[in-house]
């Protein structure tokens, strides 16, 4: 019941360009510890990040179309991993860049199954795939940064 209620939490104290996160395990998935885990790591990082546990992925695609979210980390479990799920996710991806309310959207695919197949990135269409939570916050911002048009102020300095 914790994992369930800690969705309920809000925080206002977001860091200045948080981006929209939202974390969801794989529709149907019912192992959310590591979704619970993602959205603990960027809520203490001061991201503005939500928790989805949608049942089927026309659910997802529908929270997606009706909610502005800039990244979204999609989780699963590494036990349940199946290659023969690859169609199906690679469909998921794809329609989650068609119907976002964000055309700028991009996809993480977070966990050790979706690990072993980064080599195959392109062809599922996830914009990056990752393994390591304790590089889930620097992930997030990357793709997210790579997403905008004009450099922010901050950046542009980095970049100097």
């Amino acid at each position: 019941m914790f994992f369930k209620k800690i969705r309920l939490l809000d925080s206002s104290n977001y860091l200045g360009n948080s981006p929209r996160v939202t974390v969801a395990n794989m529709p149907g998935e019912k192992h959310i510890i590591s979704s619970v885990i993602d959205y603990e790591i960027l809520w203490q990082a001061g991201m503005n990040v939500h928790l989805n546990f949608s049942k089927t992925d026309n659910e997802l695609l529908t929270y997606i179309n009706g909610n502005k979210v800039d990244v979204l980390d999609l989780s699963q479990s590494p036990i349940h991993y199946k290659v023969d799920q690859l169609p199906r996710l690679k469909t998921l991806v794809k329609q989650i860049h068609e119907f976002s309310a964000n055309p700028k959207i991009q996809v993480m695919l977070k966990g050790k199954g979706f690990s072993t197949i980064s080599k195959q990135q392109e062809g599922i269409g996830a914009d990056i795939i990752c393994n390591v939570s304790n590089e889930l916050e620097n992930n997030v911002m990357d793709i997210f940064n790579r997403s905008l048009k004009v450099l922010l102020p901050e950046q542009l300095l980095n970049q100097i």
